[in-house]
Parts: C-alpha cells; sequence; structure tokens
C-alpha cells in the first residue's frame, strides 16, 4: 500500500468540483443512507444498532475536506424531521412538541461533531487519508472512531439534559445504543467506502478460477450469516473464518464487501425477531451482537495490514535481490565488456556513477569531451534537441520503466541501447543504468540481405516489364496513343508495391494515366528527352503512402527501371520523329523548292549549262524554268567576263557568300546576291556550282537612299541649332556637333577628349544630373547652367540618355542641349507680373470686402426705418402703401444677403492655417445644423465613409454645406429627397460627389451656375441670391482642386469636385 495516499488516487467523480456541489451531494447521499438503515431499525426502542451514515460522512470528510460537515448536518437534520414527522403532527401541546423538536436539534449536532473529530483524529495520527496500510494506523483508526463517538454523543445527550420538559427515562440505554450504532457504523462503514474509491488493480489480472472463489465467498458468507442468526444456532464464530479467507486471499474491498453482508445480515435478523416488541435481555444481545462485529471488522484490518505489511517487505526484498544481482552483473560487464559494449550509470541529476572505456572514448569521437566521474551527462552533449530526447528518456527511466531502442550514430554505426533504473536497499530509485552494445555488422548483414532480396524480386518484375513494354513499342500494328496507353497499365506492376502504385506518362500534350491513378503522397518523375529536347515524362508514384519513409520508398532498381522507360520511350520517338521529320524534310524542301522567292540553281561547271532552276525565277521579268533549264549561264549574263570572273570564284574558293552581280533577263537589268558552292565528282574535280540567287534590287537602290539620307543627315547635324555631345561615363567628349562653337564660343576641339564636367556652372547640377541618369537611365527637359568661353551663365534643357553595353552596362552618354536663355528670361518677366496680377487681386479682394462691409451699414439704416415707418403709419397707410414698404423690405434684405454673399465670397482664402479634417465629422455637423430642415423635407442622406483630407476647416464646412443645402433645395414637391455623399480616391486625388434626385440642371446651363449672383430661377419658385455655388468653386480652386457638375434634366444632379491628399 502507498504511503502517501491523495485524493488524486481516489474515484472521486469530475462534477464535485466546487463547495455547492460537495455539500448538496454529501446531504442527498447522507439522507438515502439513512433512509435504508431503518431496514433495520429496532421500531419499538427507536435505536439503530448499525448506522452507516456516519462511516459515509467520515469517509467523504477524509476525502474531500472539513465542507462536507455542512452537507453531513443538512443530512442528518432532513433525516431527523422525516424519522419524526409523526410525533411533530401528534404534537398537541408545547411539552410535546418539545422532544422531537430537541432530537432534531440535537441529532445534527452530535453526527458534525462525530464526523469532524474521528476525521481530524485520523488525519492527525495516521497522517493519510487512508488509514489501513498498516496495523498502527487501523489500530489509531479504530481509537479515533471510539474518541470522536464517545465525545459527539455524550455532548449531543448532555445537551439534551438542559431541555425543559424533555424527559430522560432510559438515559443511559438510549445514549449507550448510540453510541454503539455509530461507532458500528465508522468500524465497518467507512472502511467501504474508503476502499472501494480507492484506485487499485484488485481485481487486475483474476483468472476465471479467482472470480469464482470470490463469487463462492460472497455466496457462504451470504447463507451461513442468515443461517446462523435465522436458526439460532451459536455459532457465530464460523463467521470470522469467511472473514480470514477474504484477508488471505483478496483485498481491502472484497473484506470490506463480506463485513457489511455479515453486519447488515446478522443486525437485521436480531432486530426484527423481537416482533415489534422489546424482550427481557435485548440491551445485552445487541451489545454482544456489536462487540462481536466491531472486533471481527477491526481483526481483520488489523490481519489484513500485517499481511500486506509482509507482502510489501518480501516484495522490496525480491526487488533488492535482482537489483543487486544487475547491479553484480553491471559491475562484472564494466569490468569485463569488450570494446563494443558502452556501459555508464547517472544518479538522478544525470551525473556519472561509473563508466567503462567503450564508453570514454565513444563520447570523445562523438561529443570530444573527456569525461569523469561526477561529470553531468545532459551538460556534455552539444545539441539541444538531442539533450531534450535524452533527457525524456531518463526521466521515464528514473520513474522504474526500463527503455529499449536501435538507434543510428553520425558516424552511420548502429547501437543496441538499454537503459533500467538503478534502486537502493529501500526499493528507492537513485539512478539509471545505460549499456549500448553496437550492433553494427549484425544490422548491416540484415540490411544487405533484405536489400538483396528486394533487388532479386524486384529484377525479376522490371525485366518483364521491359520485355512487355518492348513487344508493345515494337507492334507497328498499334498506333502510338494506344502504345502509350497499354504501357501505362503495365508499368505499376513492376514495382515494390503494386497495389498502392500508379503511373503517368506525358507526352507533348497528351497524358495517359493507369487505372488506379490518384493523388500521390511520394512520387518520382524522369523526363523524356528526344533528340537531346525534352519531350516529356514518365511518372510513377504510391497513394496511401505518408507512413512509408522517404529515404526507402523508391529503391534503386525501381530508379533504374525509370530510366530504362524512358530511354526506350525516348528511342521509340526519336525513330519515329526522325522518320516524321525525314518526310517532312521532303515535303518542305518541295514547298520551299516551289515557293521560295530566292532562285535556286544547278549549274555545269564544265559546260556553264542550267541543269536545274526553281520555279521563283518567274519573278525576274516572267522568265520560266522551261526557259532556262538546258540554256548557257550567258543567256543572262550580258557582260561575259563578269560570269566568268563569278564562275572563277566559285572554283577557287569553292564557296560564296552574298556575292553581288549584275544580271539581264528579257532586256531588263537585275541586281543579285549569290549564295553558291562547288560539288565536287568521284575523282574530286569541280562538277557542279549549286546555290541560290536573290533579287537584291530593291536593296541596291535603298543603300543609295540611304546614302543621300546620311549625307543629309550629316548636313543637318553640322547645321542644327541644339548642342550634340557623346561621353563616356565619366565626363571624356568623344563626339560633339560643330553648334557647339556657336554656343559656347569655344572650337569644338576643346571639348575633344576632354571633360564635359569643366563646362558646368554648378557641380551640384551636374551630381544631380549624373545621379537620374543612373536611376532612370534617362533624362528629359532638365534645365542645367553652363559657362561659355567668356564665362557667361548659359542656361541649356538637356535631354540625356545612357547606351549600354552587350552586357547591359552604361558605356556612353548622349546629351541634346538646346539654349533657353531666351525663355529663362521669359520667365523671369512672367514671375513678375504674376506677383504684380496677386498684388491687384489682393488689392481687389480688400476692396469688395471693405465695399461689401461698408454697404451693409446703410441697407441696415433703410431696414430700420422702414420697420418703423410700418410700426408708426400701420393704421394710416392704405394697400398700396403697405405693397410698397413691404416690396421695399423684402428688396434691402435680399439686397443684405447680396452683400453677405459677396463679403463672403471676398473672405474665400483668408485662412492661413491647414488643418486635418474628418469629413466625416464636418458633414455630420452639417446634417446636425440642417436637422430641422432636413426633417421637414423627409430628406433620406447616404454617407458613405469619407477620408482625412488637408485644407481649411470652415472653408470645407461651407463647401458641404452649400452643396448639401441646394440638393435638398431644388426637388420637385411630390418627391422625397435622396442625396448620397461619398468619396474614392484617384492617384494623388480624393474625388468626392454629391448626388440628388432633384430637378436637375439643362445643359446649356451648367457653366451659368458656378457664375456669381447667376439665378435659373425665380425667387417665388426657390429662395437664394445665386451666390453658393461660386462659393464652392472658389473654395474647390483655393484647394487646388476642380469642382463641376453632372446632371439629367428632371431626374438629378451629380456635383463632383477633386481635392489634393496632400495640401502643397
Amino acid at each position: 500500500m502507498a504511503e502517501n495516499i491523495n485524493i488524486g488516487q481516489y474515484n472521486i467523480p469530475t462534477f464535485l468540483n466546487s463547495t455547492t456541489k460537495i455539500v448538496a451531494s454529501t446531504a442527498i447521499l447522507y439522507f438515502l443512507i439513512s433512509k435504508l438503515s431503518l431496514f433495520i431499525f429496532v421500531t419499538e426502542i427507536n435505536i439503530l444498532p448499525f448506522f452507516p451514515a456516519i462511516g459515509f460522512a467520515i469517509a467523504t470528510t477524509l476525502l474531500l475536506g472539513r465542507k462536507v460537515i455542512l452537507g453531513v448536518a443538512i443530512g442528518c437534520l432532513l433525516f431527523s424531521i422525516s424519522l419524526y414527522l409523526s410525533d411533530f403532527q401528534n404534537a398537541t401541546t408545547f411539552k410535546e412538541l418539545i422532544k422531537p423538536l430537541a432530537l432534531c436539534i440535537v441529532r445534527p449536532i452530535i453526527a458534525s461533531i462525530n464526523v469532524f473529530l474521528v476525521s481530524y483524529l485520523t488525519k492527525l495520527w495516521c497522517k493519510n487519508k487512508y488509514p489501513f496500510d498498516n496495523e498502527k494506523n487501523v489500530i489509531f483508526f479504530a481509537l479515533a472512531s471510539l474518541l470522536g463517538t464517545f465525545v459527539s454523543v455524550s455532548t449531543g445527550f448532555i445537551t439534551l439534559t438542559i431541555i425543559p420538559y424533555f424527559s430522560l427515562d432510559n438515559f443511559i440505554l438510549i445514549w449507550s445504543n448510540k453510541l454503539r450504532g455509530n461507532v458500528l457504523g465508522a468500524i465497518i462503514f467507512t472502511p467501504f467506502v474508503l476502499s472501494w474509491l480507492l484506485r487499485t488493480k484488485e481485481f487486475t489480472g483474476w483468472s476465471a478460477v479467482k472470480k469464482m472463489e470470490a463469487f463462492i465467498l460472497i455466496i457462504f458468507t451470504l447463507f451461513t450469516t442468515i443461517y446462523i442468526f435465522e436458526t439460532h444456532a451459536n455459532n457465530e464464530s464460523i463467521l470470522f473464518f469467511f472473514l480470514i479467507w477474504a484477508a488471505c486471499r483478496f483485498g481491502m474491498k472484497i473484506i470490506t464487501l463480506v463485513s457489511l453482508v455479515i453486519t447488515i445480515i446478522s443486525i437485521y435478523c436480531t432486530s426484527h425477531q423481537m416482533c415489534g416488541f422489546t424482550f427481557i435481555g435485548w440491551n445485552k444481545d445487541f451489545f454482544m451482537l456489536q462487540l462481536f462485529l466491531f472486533v471481527n471488522m477491526v481483526s481483520v484490518l488489523f490481519l489484513k495490514s500485517i499481511l500486506e505489511q509482509k507482502e510489501n517487505e518480501e516484495n522490496k526484498l525480491k526487488i533488492t535481490e535482482q537489483d543487486l544481482d544487475l547491479e553484480k552483473n553491471i559491475l562484472k560487464a564494466t569490468v569485463e565488456s569488450p570494446k563494443e559494449v558502452s556501459i555508464f550509470s547517472l544518479n538522478t541529476n544525470l551525473n556519472y556513477l561509473s563508466f567503462n572505456s567503450a564508453h570514454s572514448k565513444y563520447m570523445k569521437n562523438e561529443y570530444g569531451v573527456e569525461i569523469k566521474i561526477g561529470d553531468n551527462h545532459i551538460d556534455l552533449i552539444p545539441r539541444r534537441s538531442r539533450k531534450e530526447e535524452i533527457i525524456s528518456i531518463f526521466n521515464n527511466v528514473l520513474k522504474g520503466n526500463t527503455y529499449s531502442a536501435e538507434e543510428k550514430d553520425s558516424t552511420g554505426a548502429y547501437w543496441n541501447v538499454a537503459k533500467s533504473p538503478i534502486k537502493n536497499e529501500e526499493g528507492k530509485i537513485i539512478g539509471a543504468t545505460t549499456i549500448v552494445t553496437n550492433v553494427t555488422e549484425l544490422k548491416l548483414k540484415e540490411m544487405q540481405l533484405e536489400k538483396n532480396n528486394i533487388s532479386l524480386n524486384q529484377r525479376i518484375k522490371e525485366l518483364r516489364c521491359l520485355y512487355d513494354i518492348s513487344e508493345i513499342i515494337s507492334n507497328k500494328a498499334l498506333s502510338k496513343p494506344k502504345k502509350l496507353e497499354a504501357s501505362v497499365q503495365i508499368i505499376p506492376k513492376a514495382l515494390q508495391f503494386p497495389e498502392i502504385a500508379n503511373c503517368r506518362i506525358q507526352m507533348c500534350e497528351e497524358e495517359f494515366f493507369s487505372a488506379n491513378y490518384q493523388q500521390n503522397d511520394w512520387t518520382l518523375k524522369q523526363n523524356i528527352f528526344v533528340n537531346g529536347e525534352e519531350y516529356g515524362f514518365i511518372e510513377i508514384g504510391y497513394y496511401n503512402a505518408k507512413e512509408l519513409k522517404k529515404e526507402t520508398i523508391f529503391l534503386e532498381e525501381e530508379i533504374k527501371l525509370l530510366e530504362a522507360l524512358s530511354d526506350i520511350l525516348s528511342r521509340s520517338m526519336e525513330r519515329k520523329l526522325a522518320k516524321e521529320k525525314l518526310l517532312k524534310s521532303e515535303e518542305t524542301y518541295r514547298i520551299l523548292f516551289e515557293n521560295v522567292q530566292d532562285v535556286f540553281f544547278k549549274t555545269s561547271i564544265r559546260t556553264g549549262e542550267i541543269l536545274d532552276v526553281s520555279p521563283s525565277c518567274s519573278t525576274f521579268n516572267g522568265i520560266t524554268r522551261e526557259e532556262l533549264i538546258g540554256q548557257s549561264m550567258s543567256i543572262i549574263y550580258s557582260d561575259k567576263n563578269q560570269m566568268q570572273l563569278m564562275l572563277q570564284k566559285i572554283i577557287t574558293e569553292q564557296k560564296v557568300i552574298d556575292h553581288n552581280n549584275e544580271i539581264t533577263i528579257n532586256g531588263k537589268l537585275f541586281y543579285v546576291s549569290i549564295n553558291a558552292k562547288i560539288i565536287f565528282d568521284s575523282n574530286g574535280e569541280p562538277e557542279f556550282a549549286i546555290g541560290s540567287f536573290r533579287n537584291i534590287t530593291e536593296r541596291r537602290l535603298m543603300e543609295e537612299k540611304l546614302k543621300i539620307s546620311e549625307a543629309k543627315f550629316r548636313s543637318i547635324f553640322e547645321n542644327f541649332e541644339d548642342v550634340y555631345f557623346r561621353t563616356t561615363m565619366d565626363g571624356t567628349v568623344l563626339d560633339v556637333s560643330p553648334s557647339f562653337e556657336k554656343n559656347f564660343h569655344k572650337p569644338c576641339s576643346f571639348a575633344l577628349d576632354n571633360s564635359v564636367f569643366d563646362l558646368y556652372y554648378d557641380n551640384q547640377d551636374r551630381e544631380s544630373l549624373l545621379q537620374k541618369l543612373k536611376k532612370d537611365g534617362q533624362v528629359r527637359d532638365c534645365d542645367i547652367r553652363f559657362r561659355d568661353g567668356n564665362e557667361k551663365i548659359l542656361f541649356f534643357s538637356v535631354n540625356a540618355r545612357l547606351i549600354y553595353d552587350e552586357n547591359g552596362e552604361p558605356i556612353y552618354i548622349e546629351k541634346s542641349m538646346r539654349n533657353v536663355n531666351d525663355r529663362i528670361a521669359f520667365q523671369k518677366e512672367l514671375l513678375t507680373k504674376n506677383r504684380q496680377l496677386e498684388f491687384q487681386n489682393t488689392e481687389l479682394e480688400q476692396f469688395a470686402y471693405i465695399a461689401s462691409h461698408d454697404l451693409q451699414e446703410p441697407l441696415i439704416t433703410v431696414i430700420h426705418c422702414i420697420q418703423m415707418l410700418q410700426e408708426e403709419l400701420n393704421e394710416n397707410l392704405d394697400e398700396d402703401q403697405k405693397q410698397y414698404l413691404q416690396f421695399i423690405n423684402s428688396s434691402t434684405a435680399r439686397m443684405q444677403l447680396l452683400v453677405k454673399g459677396l463679403l463672403d465670397y471676398s473672405r474665400i482664402g483668408k485662412e492661413r492655417k491647414n488643418n486635418c479634417i474628418d469629413c466625416n465629422e464636418i458633414v455630420a455637423n452639417v446634417l446636425t445644423d440642417m436637422d430641422v430642415i432636413l426633417k421637414k423635407s423627409n430628406a433620406f442622406i447616404e454617407c458613405e465613409n469619407l477620408p482625412v483630407i488637408e485644407g481649411y476647416t470652415t472653408e470645407i464646412r461651407q463647401l458641404f454645406q452649400n452643396i448639401i443645402s441646394n440638393a435638398n433645395k431644388y426637388q420637385k414637391k411630390d418627391r422625397q429627397p435622396k442625396i448620397k455623399i461619398a468619396a474614392v480616391k484617384e492617384e494623388n486625388n480624393w474625388l468626392f460627389s454629391i448626388q440628388d434626385n432633384g430637378i436637375g440642371i439643362e445643359e446649356q446651363d451648367k457653366d451659368k451656375i458656378f457664375v456669381i449672383f447667376k439665378r435659373l430661377h425665380n425667387h417665388n419658385e426657390y429662395q437664394g441670391i445665386g451666390i453658393g455655388l461660386s462659393l464652392c468653386k472658389k473654395i474647390v480652386e483655393h484647394h487646388n482642386g476642380k469642382i463641376w457638375v453632372e446632371s439629367n434634366y428632371n431626374k438629378g444632379s451629380t456635383f463632383k469636385w477633386t481635392l489634393p491628399v496632400e495640401l502643397n
């Protein structure tokens, strides 16, 4: 039995993971066990000779802790109420009620104290939760049960003595029976619960005979107990034999089960023989029975603990003897071990206890370290992954397990590794021993034998496969696809795992698959080459083979087979293609001969006779083959000497390429390029000249034109105004146009072979130009300053590019430079005028602001005067006068709006500080301001996610407010306004759009709407002064943007504008 039993060694239900569940479960089980106890309840005197609920409560408290006691108290209270329920119902006076009430209160107190004291004393004296592992703990548990029960029952009954109206008749009798019932419940039922919850291997490995023996023991115990107590045989001592039988042959589960059977039957028979009345001497009989059961249980527990302790000692002695023999063998092996056996021992910290010379040599060869006693084995191993593997293995061995495996080291040697724990005399593991045996020679022989067998079998299949495929390939009756289709079905049968093998062949665009082809886990592929070029491939593979190792999945024989099959298919295709190529070549030559533009000819060297000529001769002024064949070559040469010179050149050089001649056919002159060579007879004498001539008349004419063009280009080069340079990468001038002299006032010889860098006015310009050239390869319209011969500054617009060699490396720089002094001067003049214009615009804006601001005061005066006239003369005015005043009032109000609009217009662009603007927030604020108007028109607003831009907050808000307001205003009365606000990014700009379903704008009015104070509708139809969109236009242009409208008349408009991502 283990010394330190903990809760992890008990089968505790997993749902008992909280105090609430533990208390509730304990209360329910306590109540149910108590109710079951009523079957052996003596009703006449209301006593329980055996109360197993106390034993259950003690066991659960030992396992789950003191939180169980609350559940015990609740369960006992419920049981007490159910027990005395009739007394509560029949009570008519307080005095009659006090007795059951007092018992219902005292019984949970007795049970709680009893459980607490017994469990506490057991843990205190036994030091663990299973007090039956040795004879001393059995005695301690029995004493704890007696003492705890005595104190708890005495405490409860003393409490009853102080309760008024409570009868103390038979006090000692009831007290003693309560005490004995609880003690018997603790000493019998507590071992039963603990032993059956304890995880043991008591029933593991039982034979059929042992199972039958356990069954017979329980049946004999059952019937013997019934016989003894039903027939008053007075030979109860025989039951002790069954307990001894159980203790000697079985474990605690069977012992406690037998004891519980005897207890229940004996008490049941004894109590029910009273027939509902109490006979004289019943208390003595129960006491003797309880004493008999108590002594039996304690005795058998004591006996079992002695037997188990003896068995444990014998096992320890046996293990110690085995370990001693092992250590002797290890010591002997260490001293006498051969060189192939490496032996070493480590302690629990993996430090060396001993090792032989073979292991020392192995550690030096494998890891390059010298070892000594006390060194840590893990610290000597450099590879982290290897360390973790060794630590894991040793930790498993130090738990008492053995380890055996075959390993391969870095040199290719195979070792048989065996590890086992080392134990001291007390059976405690103090280290581990490792024996490593070199089995390389045996392993290699086994591997070679296996390889030879596999190779032989594979070779037979390969030869059969090659023979079958050769027969298929040589079968001329089969087409190429049929041959490949048949071959792909045969190949998988020649592989080492034909049941999971498949094959695929691809030739050009066609693919052929074996019948069982599917996605492979492993594949091997061999390309098929035809005449040195890849023509296709043949692929073999295995599916459902993930467990196979990569290094053994394809044998060397399979690789060679694949190569042989590829060679067979390659040679077959080469023969087929060669035949097809020959036929195609003949056809091609025939087509070429009949259709090529060049004229093929064959001429006799000796006679000069034209023996053959291609039909393309008709391109030469319509002459036919029939007219030329059999004629002398002189027929096409007007100059005979030229013909002789050409033939002599062919004979001398044996081959001529691009030899230019003039021929005349039917009176027309042609320039031709002749390619020809000599064919010798069997004696090595020139016999024929064969070749072709091409009409190059057009080319000759083009060459003449090219010469004229080059002369023209040279003239332009020498006379054009721009300056041309060609320099090396370090600036040395290789070529320069004559215009250099005119622009730089220096001769061209000054620049040639010198550095062009000397002409730059500013070295920074030069470096900037070179960096851009190296980055982009070219530069266009780059303004650079130079110095002329008089040290004056010249401005040139430079276009330059890099010239690269065949390796892609820059070798030259070509530049063309145009004198832009006049343009620079004009730009300076334009800049001055722009500044003047900006100043005038500023003055104009100030004037507009002042004018509009100053106009406000008289307008306000007029409005006030009209209001005063209306108030003072209202009753004295007739309708026409009131109408006149109303016209004046509305006109001045409109004038005030115009002045305010003019003032707002003049303020656009005055905001100096730009900010990061969240357009979503701007639109939300605008919609909040317009909430009343929008609700009135029942407008539907759809706004997509808008960007954050740089700009001027006030102006952007005014822009959105004006366009949204117009979209809501210019609507048909019977239509719900629908407004959609969106933005998308286009390169470096944001494109905003506000779309409505309003009245739209006619095509001819699209440009008018952005004109200040321009209105398209009268005031009665749509109110406004005609300045909103002109303000929007100015705001967008102030932000470097553009605004426009897209509209369908009577369907709606979309106002679009662009704003830059970054306001520069």
